[in-house]
């Protein structure tokens, strides 16, 4: 006893009250306290890693007063120990090894054999199987024969992790489920755990769910009664591909990042190494390449320093196929080679089958289709030898897509058919709607549009249910941005069968999905409170470097805050991206009505048309629907075209950027080229549909680049469409019909911001002037123009004006920001914020422009706004005038008081800056977003 107590505290001690400790008890510096040394040691390897290296330093305190051999030896085993958990295999392996010889020539085979348990996790790390299923096999007997089952128990689990790692899953499960009944019989539940983790690793691979989900819960129960922190996290990273291997990706996020911290905290470099890689792979399944490609370079190289070839392996792997997702052919064939020549020296068949899939896509990629067959062949044959039924999976829709594209289209259904049937055995989703994709294709080279139609709309409802449970826009709109074809194939089938109604239906499905989804009051928990506090603290730090970026000087080093800005908005992203791994999503969105034409049709009435624009093939055309009827406009405008006509717009309107000072004499012949411009816009986009059009009101659904022209701007020659419209826009039809579900409030109270710089000097004077005409005023200038006095101040007033500085990063969007009295205000920050505003006016430059993402979801500062809860937005689409905004807002704020809606009003500012004649540059800008 009286050692047991001198070894703790040995190990609770720092170096020098450890050498007092040694000097005071000398008589007890023997065998004996090195061996509870080693004890203990053990006892914390899977629940306490900083205990471990106390241990350590404890031992080696230990051998430099006692020089006897069996002393020396406990040390090398308890620094092996300790060497594994640091991740440095090769030495933890030498260390073991002096340990057992040590032991072997003092007799103590015993001993000897035992040192083992570790070793051959250290070799098995290293790759270097053969040795550690020789030295594990020659130990069991000799174990189990002098009585030591719980030692043999601890080889058979190291071995069947030998087998996983070489994908010869029977045989791991073989080993793991003999060294679970011998941790049974033992009484040794930690190890219990351990097996039973294992076990549910293998059922996994092996692709039986429910006995892996099983184990799982099992061994975690197990685990956080034992407090074995390290297992926890074994097991919750296990959950997390369990979940990745089912489609379930909200969950595997949430498992992953748990995961992942536990190991940061542990400070487990190998540990933490392979979360990080483990979350690169959910990034890539999710469709955020860029993302996950930064983790794949970064943990390859860790990989290759502690020399683990398997987790290297797998990484290069996943590299490859990262980067083939975008474009990036060099490098993913460099990383493939790699991954492939690994996988050999590993004599890992499965790794070699995938990274031969992997091939086999970046040639179908190129075209070569002739390879592409023979690569499929000698995959085949190395996946006689594995037994992962996933990979065959993988193969079948190569050779499918490979069969389809020469034209054989015969033998690539009924491949896609055989795919099909095995993903949904298997339980593999993502596959199961990549094969109805495909079947969807092939039906339609046979001319069976209705099977076509069938397969399209299973793969459509397999990719909501995949979809609908992430809770943040980034992983929503990255995932569907991968998965958008069934929506696109089943829309150019409607359309031609003339099913127009179905095709805008369908359109609407897949339309700003993540926002539809945010209206319907889709909220988020779970998120701990010290990665808030860590988010906060950085986003303090972020808005300080803006502050000096705004104060610096022609001569401070501009580069050096840039450098140190876009840093810490890299952290602000990463931390965003791991508070919503963590975060749950209430609600059910499948359950969620999807948009009725029917009410939307009642909602727009006689008085408004709404002309939804989609691009195909890059071809604009044109839904235009009515109280009545849904029509199709095909063929309007080529994308090109458009950008053309924007440019020559913007290149007009530059000229008048910093003002009309001095161009007086100019301006009506600035003004008819311009005209130029938006009439060739015209006779583009609304000239063929404009016949269909009814009523005083149109809503107008951009798409891609037609998010950036000024609709209401447009000129037929004699008239703007202004001055027959009123014109709102919205993202997407089911967006604009749910806001207009809210009930509509009248605007009896206001809050009004504004600060003013170099730019916009007139600010204040701005907003005195409106606070002489709205309901209620509550104004923020100045100084006290701070974000913290808006957040406290924005939630219950119907009007919120803010007259700042804007600015739209295109490069990140969720950055674009304005400029407040304490810094910056970024699209993250008003996306937390609460708001029940009738209206939002953002006089400022550029908040209405967006970035523009697949599905056409949009980013920037007016989806924020809608995100927190307003009901309307008026915002600017190009850098604004100061004193027409002011002569424009004074008069939308006189129109609004005399009981106009917020719509009307502002079409009757814009009208009444064309009677005096005014530039549209000046009038034209600002635009309704919302109900």
């Amino acid at each position: 006893m009286r050692r047991a107590e001198l070894a703790q505290r040995l190990i609770g001690a720092d170096a020098k009250v450890r050498r007092h400790i040694l000097a005071e008890n000398a008589e007890y510096t023997d065998l004996r306290l090195a061996e509870a040394i080693r004890l203990a040691c053990i006892a914390a390897w899977s629940s306490d890693p900083q205990r471990v290296k106390q241990c350590v330093a404890a031992a080696k305190s230990l051998a430099r007063v006692n020089y006897e051999a069996l002393v020396t030896a406990n040390a090398d085993w308890t620094s092996g120990i300790g060497e594994i958990v640091a991740g440095a295999f090769d030495s933890a392996v030498d260390k073991l090894a002096r340990a057992a010889v040590a032991f072997s020539i003092a007799g103590n085979e015993i001993e000897s054999a035992q040192t083992k348990v570790a070793s051959l996790l250290a070799l098995a790390m290293l790759g270097r199987y053969d040795d550690a299923i020789e030295a594990g096999l020659s130990a069991i007997p000799f174990l189990t024969k002098h009585g030591d089952g719980l030692t043999a128990g601890k080889i058979e689990m190291n071995l069947s992790n030998i087998f996983s790692r070489r994908s010869d899953h029977r045989e791991a499960e073989r080993f793991c489920s003999s060294a679970r009944k011998r941790f049974i019989k033992a009484g040794e539940t930690k190890w219990q755990a351990m097996a039973e983790n294992g076990l549910a690793n293998t059922y996994a691979e092996l692709n039986d769910f429910t006995k892996s989900e099983r184990f799982y819960s099992l061994a975690f129960e197990t685990a956080v009664a034992a407090k074995m922190h390290v297992t926890e996290a074994e097991i919750e990273a296990s959950m997390g591909n369990l979940a990745l291997f089912r489609g379930r990706y909200a969950d595997a996020l949430r498992y992953l990042e748990l995961s992942r911290r536990k190991f940061e905290v542990l400070a487990m470099p190998h540990q933490t190494a392979i979360a990080d890689l483990e979350i690169a792979d959910i990034y890539a399944e999710l469709n955020l390449n860029a993302e996950a490609i930064e983790i794949y370079a970064r943990v390859a190289d860790s990989f290759h320093a502690l020399k683990l070839r398997a987790e290297e392996a797998r990484t290069r792997l996943n590299f490859g196929r990262s980067a083939m997702k975008i474009g990036d052919q060099k490098t993913a064939g460099k990383q493939l080679a790699k991954a492939a020549k690994l996988f050999l020296s590993e004599k890992n068949t499965a790794g070699l089958a995938a990274s031969n899939i992997a091939k086999g896509r970046l040639t179908l990629d190129h075209g070569d289709l002739g390879k592409v067959f023979s690569i499929i062949e000698n995959t085949k044959e190395y996946l006689a030898a594995t037994q992962d039924p996933r990979l065959l999976i993988a193969v079948q829709l190569i050779e499918g897509e490979a069969c389809l594209l020469s034209g054989d289209t015969a033998r690539a259904e009924v491949t896609f058919e055989t795919a099909l049937a095995d993903a949904k055995s298997l339980h593999q989703s993502d596959a199961v709607q990549r094969s109805l994709n495909f079947l969807a294709k092939t039906a339609l080279v046979r001319g069976d549009k209705k099977a076509a139609e069938s397969f399209l709309k299973r793969s459509i409802r397999i990719v909501e249910g995949l979809r609908s449970p992430l809770a943040s826009e980034e992983f929503s709109m990255s995932f569907l941005a991968a998965r958008l074809e069934p929506f696109d194939d089943l829309v150019k089938l409607y359309l031609a069968e003339n099913r127009v109604a179905d095709a805008f239906r369908t359109i609407e499905n897949r339309r700003s999905r993540f926002l539809f989804d945010t209206l319907r009051s889709e909220n988020t928990t779970g998120v701990p409170d010290d990665l808030s506090a860590e988010m906060m603290r950085v986003r303090e730090e972020l808005n300080s470097y803006y502050k000096r970026l705004d104060r610096a000087e022609p001569d401070d080093d501009l580069s050096a805050l840039n450098t140190a800005i876009r840093q810490r908005e890299a952290r602000v992203s990463k931390m965003a991206r791991e508070i919503a791994s963590l975060a749950t999503k209430s609600g059910d969105p499948q359950a969620q009505s999807r948009l009725g034409l029917r009410k939307l049709q009642k909602q727009l009435g006689r008085r408004r048309s709404l002309i939804e624009f989609v691009e195909i093939d890059g071809v604009f055309s044109a839904f235009v629907v009515t109280g009545s009827k849904v029509r199709f406009i095909q063929g309007l405008a080529a994308a090109s075209e458009i950008a053309g006509d924007l440019d020559d717009l913007h290149f007009q309107f530059g000229s008048l950027r910093y003002g009309t000072a001095g161009m007086e004499r100019f301006l009506d012949q600035m003004t008819t080229r311009s005209n130029t411009c938006l009439e060739r816009l015209y006779d583009r986009l609304i000239a063929p549909i404009e016949h269909l059009l009814s009523g005083d009101s149109l809503v107008i659904v951009p798409a891609g680049l037609l998010y950036y022209v000024p609709f209401h701007a447009l000129f037929d020659s004699e008239r703007y469409l202004v001055e027959r419209f009123e014109t709102t826009y919205a993202p997407s039809a089911g967006v604009w019909d749910n806001l207009q579900e809210r009930e509509a409030r009248s605007i009896e109270s206001s809050l009004l911001v504004g600060f003013a710089d170099e730019r916009i000097p007139l600010v204040e004077k701005e907003v005195e002037a409106i606070r002489r005409i709205v309901a209620k005023p509550k104004t923020l200038t100045g100084n006290n123009a701070t974000f913290a006095a808006f957040t406290k101040n924005a939630g219950k007033p119907d009007l919120i004006h803010l007259a700042c500085h804007g600015q739209f990063r295109s490069d990140n969007p969720m950055f674009s920001s304005l400029h407040l009295a304490d810094g910056w205000v970024t699209v993250r920050d008003i996306c937390e914020q609460r708001i029940s505003a009738e209206l939002v006016v953002l006089s400022a430059c550029e908040t209405g422009l967006n970035k523009v993402f697949a599905g056409d979801e949009i980013l920037g500062l007016a989806r924020a706004f809608l995100s927190a809860g307003a009901a309307s937005l008026i915002v600017s689409l190009w850098t604004v005038n100061d004193t027409a905004a002011s002569r424009l807002m004074l008069d939308l704020y006189n129109e609004i008081q005399r009981g106009n809606s917020p719509g009307a009003s502002l079409r009757q500012a814009q009208l009444n800056a064309i009677k005096l004649g005014e530039h549209p540059y000046l009038w034209a800008p600002f635009v309704r977003i919302g109900r």
